[in-house]
């Protein structure tokens, strides 16, 4: 006879076995799905990476063991060559796909498929479209595709009948290409103007003119974009000997003189860098005021040789000086006295003669004194009183360029030019 015993569930215990550590790549991989399975990511994650380690292609041997491939004829190769890449069995048993155009084009005949009913064992809502005939249903396509372009691209999404059309009416995408509804012919900007703006224009000043006239009949003239307050009081003729600016020939010489023959003069107010490299463009030239009196009669006779008056006293000599454009030598005369003389030449016509950008060249600046309150015609009896407000600016009348190599005239143009203005300058020099 056996005898039972009853003892307490504290007593039963097992015997648990414990894990071996992976050793291959592939343990590391089984390893590491069974901690993600569990949703400790972070030890699998670090399983993965040993895994990956040992063997770079652990998944496909991991594919193999727990997922193997389903056993399929062999197809017949024609070709010799070796097949190296497997197949995976869901490829291998399906039909070969076609193209996206060759799949494309087997909708043409696909029907456009109204919605379905609203609610069970009802009749479905009419489509009117479905039955409309394929020549308007492409006319209603091209308005569409001329009105939203990317409205005729959202119907291709709608059913494959529709998606036909899209890729097939090369006729619409011609039109839409070639018109001038959409891109560079179609940008026109409208914007509303404010009507205070059309009277209140904004002078925007693109460039500066300066001359600097010196009693010797010598100028300086200096085009630039920097403005006045940084350059004016800077322009004159120490400073310009300074930075080595004169006459082409003074900077050929410049040129062959050695470095150790040049010496070293310190300067007691340096130039600032913005009005240095400005005053590197100055042009030196020459100015006097136009002859009050008329020429003598002896003068008719040498008009048939070629001279030019008004351009005579000029420090650059040019290949033939004696030309001058006719203009200018119509511009010379001036107002008409009003006792009923024969045309005098205005004494406030100015000539200014300075080298140009290139040697070759010459320019010419035909002005004119002017006052801004008006002043008295020239030739006028009555003495009028001094006035310091009077030939305030010089008012631009011809503006040429002489080429010396070609021996021809070119003329600016002065629509845009204003005229010149005098200005104090505080802590001129008189060098």
């Amino acid at each position: 006879m056996q005898t039972l015993y009853v003892t307490s569930g504290d007593d039963d215990f097992f015997h648990r076995q414990h894990e071996k550590p992976p050793t291959s790549a592939l343990e590391h991989f089984e390893a590491a799905t069974r901690k993600e399975a569990q949703g400790n990511l972070g030890s699998s994650l670090d399983l993965y990476r040993k895994a990956y380690r040992l063997d770079s292609n652990v998944d496909q041997e991991y594919r193999k063991k727990h997922f193997p491939q389903v056993m399929s004829v062999p197809s017949i190769n024609p070709s010799a060559q070796l097949v190296t890449v497997p197949k995976p069995a869901h490829i291998s048993q399906e039909k070969p796909g076609i193209s996206t155009a060759e799949l494309i084009s087997s909708f043409a005949a696909c029907p456009i498929l109204g919605a379905g009913p609203t609610i069970e064992d009802e009749p479905p809502p009419p489509c009117p479209i479905s039955r409309v005939p394929s020549e308007v249903l492409v006319e209603i396509l091209w308005h569409v595709a001329l009105l939203d372009p990317a409205a005729f691209g959202r119907l291709s999404s709608v059913c494959k009948r529709m998606a036909y059309h899209f890729a097939h009416e090369q006729h619409i995408w011609r039109r839409l290409c070639q018109g001038s509804e959409f891109g560079f012919g179609a940008m026109h900007y409208d914007f509303a103007c404010d009507n205070i703006s059309w009277n209140t224009p904004i002078h925007i000043v693109t460039y500066y003119r300066y001359l600097r006239f010196y009693p010797d009949g010598s100028v300086i003239s200096l085009l630039t974009t920097t403005e006045p307050v940084d350059v004016v009081r800077y322009i004159s003729k120490k400073n310009l000997e300074t930075l080595h600016v004169g006459t082409h020939s003074h900077r050929r010489h410049q040129h062959h003189t050695s470095d150790s023959a040049q010496a070293v003069v310190p300067v007691a107010n340096p130039i600032p860098p913005v009005a240095a490299t400005t005053l590197k463009s100055c042009l030196r030239g020459r100015w006097h005021l136009n002859n009050p009196y008329p020429a003598p009669p002896e003068s008719e006779q040498s008009e048939a040789l070629p001279s030019a008056p008004l351009m005579t006293s000029t420090s650059t000599p040019a290949a033939n000086h004696t030309s001058s454009p006719s203009k200018l030598h119509q511009a010379a005369p001036a107002p008409t006295s009003t006792s009923g003389n024969e045309s005098l030449p205005d004494p406030r016509d100015l000539f200014i003669e300075t080298e140009g950008v290139d040697p070759k060249y010459t320019y010419t600046m035909h002005l004119a004194l002017r006052s801004a309150s008006g002043g008295r015609p020239v030739g006028e009896n009555t003495a009028s009183p001094s006035n310091p407000s009077k030939n305030t600016k010089l008012m631009w009348k011809g503006f040429w360029s002489y080429n010396r190599l070609t021996d021809d005239w070119a003329e600016f143009g002065l629509r845009n030019d204003r005229a010149f203005v005098f200005r104090r300058v505080r802590g001129w020099g008189m060098g």
